[in-house]
């Protein structure tokens, strides 16, 4: 798993090198460089992500992950979380919570009883 909280770090790039759209995209994007490098899955922010929510997801993201949740789970109890303490509407709006996404590389494997093997 590789974690960027930087402002928009998880894009990926849509046009460029003289094309309207990229084939392949997600190629192309530094997502694509840590699939190449091993990566299962990345977690990035894909707009400008505000200081101070950045670092309560992240502090809450990481303990998540550290207890053994998937990425996935340990980024949607973050966001629990924030949402849980977050005062006043302004807070609460989704331009504070809402940057991250997970991106995985391939199929989670899924056990006979169809929960998923991690």
């Amino acid at each position: 798993l590789v974690v960027m909280s930087a402002c928009h770090a998880g894009k990926r790039a849509v046009a460029g090198r003289g094309m309207a759209e990229l084939a392949g995209d997600d190629l192309f994007g530094l997502q694509g460089a840590f699939f190449s490098a091993g990566a299962r899955a990345v977690i990035g922010a894909l707009w400008k992500a505000d200081d101070a929510t950045a670092a309560d997801l992240m502090h809450s993201l990481h303990a998540g992950l550290a207890a053994g949740l998937a990425p996935e789970l340990a980024l949607q109890a973050a966001v629990k979380s924030y949402l849980a303490g977050a005062r006043g509407n302004r807070r609460r709006n989704l331009y504070f919570w809402a940057p991250y996404a997970v991106s995985v590389f391939g199929r989670v494997p899924q056990s006979s009883s169809g929960v998923a093997n991690r």
